[in-house]
C-alpha cells in the first residue's frame, strides 16, 4: 500500500487513466495542437510526480497556465469542486459588452487570438460561443 490508501496497482492504473487522458487531449484537441501544447512527462516520471504531488481518485489535473505544456512546473492535482471555481473565476471574468465584441470577432478571428486579447482561455470564449449559439437557436 502506498500513502494515499489505494494498492500500488490500482494507483498505477489511475496514473495510466490521467496520463492517457492528457496524451488524448494533448493529441485530440485543436486549441491545444495550435498552441503546440504537449505532455512532457514520460509514464514513469508522470506516475513519481503524481505520488509526491499527491494525485488521489477524484482529483483533476489542472495546468494553471492554461497555454502551458503539461510539465512538473505547470501542473497541479486538485478537487472538482477547486476545478469548478477555478474555471467559473475564469468564465467570469467577461463583462457583457465584451461578450458583445467577441461574438463580432468570431466571425473573422481565432478562438486563440481572441482568447489572447481578452486574457482567458479558449475554452472560455468557446464555452461563451457555444451558449450564444444555442440561445440564437431556440430564440
Amino acid at each position: 500500500m502506498i500513502s494515499i490508501g489505494i494498492s500500488d496497482k490500482d494507483f498505477r492504473y489511475l496514473c495510466g487513466v490521467k496520463f492517457n487522458s492528457i496524451n488524448q487531449r494533448v493529441k485530440n484537441t485543436r486549441s491545444y495542437q495550435a498552441k503546440n501544447i504537449a505532455n512532457r512527462f514520460s509514464f514513469t516520471d508522470f506516475i513519481d510526480f503524481a505520488r509526491a504531488n499527491g494525485l488521489t481518485k477524484g482529483k483533476h489535473c489542472h495546468r494553471p497556465d492554461p497555454n502551458g505544456d503539461y510539465e512538473p512546473e505547470n501542473l497541479v492535482f486538485i478537487s472538482e469542486e477547486e476545478h469548478r471555481r477555478i474555471t467559473g473565476l475564469e468564465r467570469r471574468k467577461l463583462s457583457a459588452a465584451q461578450i458583445s465584441e467577441i461574438l463580432e470577432l468570431s466571425t473573422h478571428m481565432s478562438l486563440r487570438k481572441i482568447a489572447k486579447r481578452y486574457g482567458v482561455s479558449h475554452v472560455t470564449i468557446h464555452r461563451y460561443l457555444k451558449r450564444k449559439n444555442i440561445e440564437h437557436h431556440h430564440n
